[in-house]
């Protein structure tokens, strides 16, 4: 069975995103991913913290918890390549809620 190509059931939603949560989850669950994405939120509020970095560390807590995942091997790598399409969706279209974020909660250090 193609686990790519699951059927979907429902969107989850977090403070800036829509995901899609597989209807099968017994490879994992989209809690798995939960408090990377909880992060990310925070990390988007985060003045001190640039979109890239927010980004990029969004992905390697997806990443840690695919490996802490106690799954088979063919689920891992099911479970890596969904963390790899929300890194790349965060990457292309998060730009709009970053700056949403950072314009609510930064000031403007003007010289």
């Amino acid at each position: 069975r193609d686990l790519f190509f699951m059927p979907f059931r429902k969107m989850t939603e977090t403070k800036h995103a829509m995901i899609v949560v597989p209807l099968e989850k017994s490879f994992f669950s989209i809690d798995s991913f939960k408090s990377a994405c909880d992060q990310h939120d925070n990390n988007y509020s985060d003045c001190s913290k640039s979109k890239a970095s927010s980004d990029s560390d969004f992905y390697k807590s997806m990443v840690g918890a695919c490996i802490r995942c106690n799954i088979n091997l063919a689920e891992k790598y099911a479970c890596l390549w969904f963390a790899t399409r929300y890194y790349e969706a965060v990457v292309l279209g998060g730009s709009h809620p970053y700056n949403n974020r950072q314009d609510q909660n930064c000031e403007c250090a003007c010289p």
